[in-house]
């Protein structure tokens, strides 16, 4: 009896070591999903100055994002190197969170990879958005300057804003080739948008413009010596003068002339291979194959389900009907 109690004791042992050592594989093989998820995470991060900037980061503060052809292509190649670092996790061997996370960082890597055919299929600037809204809507809410170093770099970006500029127009001038142009509306918001980045000083008289005006502002609020203050100024309007404001009327005279080629149509249907490309952003909204109609009609018949549930709703508590 004692030698079976004994044998029966080991036994007990050995099943524990397993589970122990099952357990441990696990949890390994998910740490290490977790870190390359992380190393993943952190080398984007590193390639992407403006995010930084974001997330409050300031490696690369007197920088803009490349937007050259040159670097999209390399961050396709990125994509497909870390989706080939994935699939060396072993999965069967992650938590359930792990997994779900590895499911959908893998996913994620893989919509880019296949649409990467489809990145010319917007428009660079627009009614809303742009490099022409975007420079100096992230210098004056994002670029935050605490010291003087942190004012060379905001004047770094304005400087750098004609090598942006020129990317942007390289990006406009693939789509043109594509027959991928903004509707005509479009363009008369952002030429003028675009010039009235040009208002006021430095570049002419009067008070100071947008940009000029958010950076003294800035470099108030600072301690900074007389002789430093006025330095960092006479900088930053040389950099508005010699970078922004040829980089603006760059872009401004090019829209002038790619608005003759454009027309009223503002439907993806437009674009090179269209339908299939509006198929692919449904699939890619809606996780589904539904058609267009299909979508459309399930929103029609769950809107008919909510107002019937409301309605019942009214009557029950007494409201009038709806």
């Amino acid at each position: 009896m004692p030698y079976r109690s004994l044998s029966m004791v080991f036994s007990l042992f050995l099943l524990s070591c397993t589970t122990v050592n099952t357990n441990t594989s696990s949890r390994d093989e998910s740490q290490f999903a977790n870190q390359l998820f992380d190393r993943i995470f952190d080398e984007g991060v590193d390639r992407d100055p403006v995010r930084q900037t974001y997330l409050g980061i300031k490696k690369d503060y007197g920088k803009w994002n490349d937007m050259s052809e040159e670097h999209h292509l390399r961050e396709q190649q990125f994509a497909k190197s870390n989706l080939k670092r994935l699939r060396a996790i072993d999965t069967e061997k992650l938590d359930r969170q792990t997994l779900i996370s590895y499911q959908m960082y893998s996913e994620k890597l893989k919509n880019k990879i296949a649409d990467f055919k489809w990145r010319h299929h917007n428009y660079p600037v627009n009614q809303k958005v742009g490099t022409q809204s975007k420079i100096p809507s992230f210098l004056i809410n994002q670029h935050s300057i605490a010291n003087e170093k942190e004012a060379i770099d905001y004047i770094s970006r304005l400087n750098a804003a004609s090598v942006l500029m020129d990317q942007t127009i390289e990006q406009l001038k693939i789509r043109e080739e594509k027959g991928i142009i903004a509707p005509t509306f479009v363009f008369t918001h952002v030429i003028r948008d675009a010039g009235n980045i040009l208002h006021g000083a430095p570049f002419a008289p009067g008070a100071d413009s947008t940009l000029l005006a958010d950076f003294k502002k800035k470099i108030n609020r600072i301690e900074l010596p007389a002789a430093v203050r006025e330095s960092l100024v006479k900088k930053a309007e040389r950099a508005l003068t010699d970078s922004i404001k040829p980089a603006y009327a760059k872009l401004t005279n090019y829209l002038i002339q790619l608005k003759k080629k454009s027309d009223h149509r503002d439907g993806a249907w437009k674009f090179p291979e269209g339908l299939a490309f509006y198929n692919n952003a449904l699939r890619r909204t809606t996780t589904t194959d539904l058609s267009s109609s299909e979508i459309h009609q399930l929103g029609l018949s769950e809107m008919k389900r909510i107002h019937n549930e409301m309605r019942g709703i009214t009557n029950t508590v007494g409201f009038a009907a709806l």
